[in-house]
């Protein structure tokens, strides 16, 4: 089984889950559940939560996301018990922690990050975009850095995947731009097209957005970017043989005389 390289195994260093830690505390005071005067406070609790339990952290890390995904979920656990042992000045979030994430115990396992049935959910998402579902599941997982399987790529370009995984070739010093060409030159590919980076990068914010749109519809969730990225992560690989049935099905509807 062929792969892109794309996970992260290099331990990150405190200055990076400081960035994340503001970014996991940043949600919620942007939600004005954290007061804006207290976040530096919960911040610094919250890392100093994360170095006493640092190494039953590491050890508890199964490899099933990346590093830097799986490290959002625990900080947003721990963000959590402190905002609801401090009930003089917030408010309870008992919602907040089962937004997208889920650590079930204080092994903080990496099998339980995400609620199953936001996986399906974003499954039947992607289903319903037909042939744009596999090709927005296989741009998340490159712009995102995330593991990329040969079988994703037949999804979305049977036969090709030799030559999209040679495209879509990147390393830690890939700038964002750069991503968004090698994506263009895989599109062209596959699609016989001479589209720019600038049109891929919108048509794939576009898509992300509607995703997210049909995550957060019921209102009983607030997903973004952050927790998406998540739930894609746990997608299983895009059925090869769906993925033909509506190709075939759309090429018929296209051979039908209009009526």
């Amino acid at each position: 089984m062929d792969y892109v390289s794309n996970s992260l195994t290099e331990p990150l260093d405190i200055d990076a889950v400081l960035a994340l830690c503001r970014l996991v505390v940043g949600r919620y005071v942007t939600r004005n559940v954290i007061p804006d005067r207290d976040a530096q406070d919960v911040e610094m609790a919250v890392i100093e939560k994360y170095l006493m339990k640092k190494d039953k952290i590491m050890q508890a890390f199964g490899g099933r996301s990346s590093l830097r995904t799986y490290l959002i979920a625990v900080l947003n656990r721990m963000c959590c018990e402190i905002i609801r042992s401090d009930s003089r000045h917030w408010y309870s979030v008992r919602s907040e922690e089962h937004v997208g994430l889920e650590v079930c115990d204080d092994n903080y396992t990496d099998t339980s990050l995400l609620i199953r049935s936001e996986v399906k959910q974003l499954e039947q998402l992607l289903r319903n975009m037909k042939s744009d579902g596999a090709k927005t599941q296989l741009m998340a997982c490159y712009y995102y850095h995330l593991p990329i399987k040969a079988e994703d790529i037949e999804s979305w370009a049977p036969g090709s995947s030799e030559k999209i995984i040679g495209l879509l070739q990147r390393d830690d010093k890939t700038s964002k731009g750069e991503l968004f060409v090698r994506l263009a030159l895989a599109v062209n590919h596959v699609e016989n097209k001479n589209i720019k980076p600038d049109a891929v990068r919108m048509w794939f914010n576009k898509q992300m957005n509607i995703l997210l749109q049909g995550l957060n519809g019921n209102k009983m969730a607030c997903h973004t970017r952050e927790t998406l990225v998540l739930l894609i992560e746990r997608l299983p690989p895009v059925s090869v043989s769906f993925v033909h049935s509506i190709i075939v099905f759309l090429f018929i509807i296209d051979l039908m005389p209009k009526l």
